[in-house]
């Protein structure tokens, strides 16, 4: 019962997502409403803001206010004091702007109020001005949308770089490691032979040195004996590199595994990465479809 109760919320909410992400691709709307602002209820034109902050939002719409008023004021909502929208109305107009958020569905919904010398534009007011101001209210909600779109692919896009800048290092990594262990496993191969031939010197020197021991112990010589200390010596020597052939392989042996367990973890991490790639990309070529439809 649980377990049905939680699929039902699952397909639910999947659904809700899909007409949300629906939604936030669909036209952008500038509808007529009316809206409560200190001073009174007046009509507004409203357009709805999705996947955004209400601070983004404000600012955006403060921004654009300002730079058609003389003065921007208020505390409850935005005025912009004497603004100039001449394609709404050739005498300055006051412009009244307040937000309302819906936290749950990620959206913000502005409203902007047009208070001309004839009155608050609104479905009584002369048609030609409405549609003006449905319009001016349309080309700076667009350009929000274009704008946080635009920087939301300009962001995939930079990670889609850093990703494939991190497999190309990884690339790098890899064959460095092959080449190191390439050079390694020469290594062995000729410490395994360095210890072959100095076995093999060692194993003439043994027998030279126990005949020239026992020739010794019969014929005692004093030059015999000087011999005797070189061969030695030469021995010594060869015991020498033989040892060190012996641990140079041990070390190759053991680099040998350190590389070859690098190189099977970066091939692994290569994969990954070649996969986080690919779903970078699809998200940007998404991205990059929002962009071109967003009307």
């Amino acid at each position: 019962m649980e377990v049905g109760k939680r699929l039902r919320c699952s397909l639910l909410l999947s659904a809700f997502v899909g007409a949300l992400t629906l939604f936030a691709q669909g036209p952008t709307v500038v509808e007529m409403r009316s809206y409560s602002f200190s001073n009174g209820v007046h009509p507004t034109f409203a357009v709805v803001h999705t996947d955004t902050d209400q601070r983004t939002v404000e600012a955006h719409w403060r921004d654009v206010i300002k730079n058609v008023s003389s003065k921007v004021t208020g505390k409850k909502e935005l005025i912009g004091m004497a603004a100039l929208v001449s394609e709404i109305s050739p005498d300055t107009i006051r412009i009244l702007m307040k937000s309302e958020s819906v936290k749950s569905l990620s959206q913000v919904t502005v409203h902007i109020a047009f208070l001309t010398t004839r009155g608050y534009v609104g479905t009584s007011s002369d048609s030609s001005m409405v549609r003006s101001a449905r319009a001016f209210v349309y080309r700076h909600a667009l350009a929000l949308r274009m704008e946080l779109a635009n920087k939301e692919l300009a962001l995939a896009e930079r990670y889609l770089k850093g990703y494939e800048r991190d497999l190309a290092m990884l690339q790098r990594e890899l064959e460095r490691a092959e080449g190191q262990l390439a050079r390694t496993e020469m290594k062995d191969s000729t410490a395994v032979l360095d210890q072959a031939r100095t076995k093999e010197e060692l194993r003439g020197m043994e027998t030279d040195l126990a005949n020239k021991n026992k020739q010794q112990d019969t014929e005692p010589d004093v030059e015999a004996e000087e011999d005797l200390k070189d061969m030695q010596k030469a021995q010594r020597k060869v015991q020498g590199q033989h040892d060190k052939a012996v641990k140079a392989e041990q070390q190759a042996i053991k680099r040998s595994a350190s590389l070859e367990e690098t190189i099977r973890r970066n091939k692994e991490a290569q994969v990954k990465k070649e996969q986080q790639i690919e779903r970078q990309r699809a998200h940007v070529e998404e991205l990059r479809e929002k962009v071109k439809s967003i009307h």
